[in-house]
């Protein structure tokens, strides 16, 4: 007696087909009354001004040195509160510097910029 081979046919797996959550309008309506829930709770803090935190300190402060234009240099060798090194000081970030000094030129003393 001869054996057969059995050869299954190769069919591709079907994908279920979703849609975006975006397409559906009750999801649209949704996300439209979260964002303005949203908006409506962070709107008062537009008009906020800086704190005595490390808003002042950090920000404020130093506007001329973030408006001058060799302080991209030395925001490569100077800590957050402006001191060299040798001082001690472990506040080195850079990363951050760059971001206040974006916003800055960018927005000026415009407070809700930095939010």
């Amino acid at each position: 007696m001869q054996k057969t081979k059995s050869f299954k046919k190769h069919v591709p797996a079907t994908k279920a087909v979703s849609k975006p959550l975006v397409t559906d309008k009750k999801n649209i309506f949704f996300i439209l009354i979260i964002t303005a829930l949203a908006f409506c709770l962070y709107a008062p803090a537009l008009n906020y001004k800086f704190t005595n935190d490390d808003d002042t300190a950090l920000i404020k402060d130093n506007y001329t040195f973030y408006k001058s234009p060799s302080a991209v240099k030395k925001i490569f060798t100077q800590s957050v509160f402006q001191t060299n090194f040798k001082s001690g000081d472990r506040f080195y970030r850079p990363v951050l510097m760059l971001s206040f000094l974006t916003d800055t030129r960018i927005a000026g003393k415009q407070y809700w910029f930095f939010i």
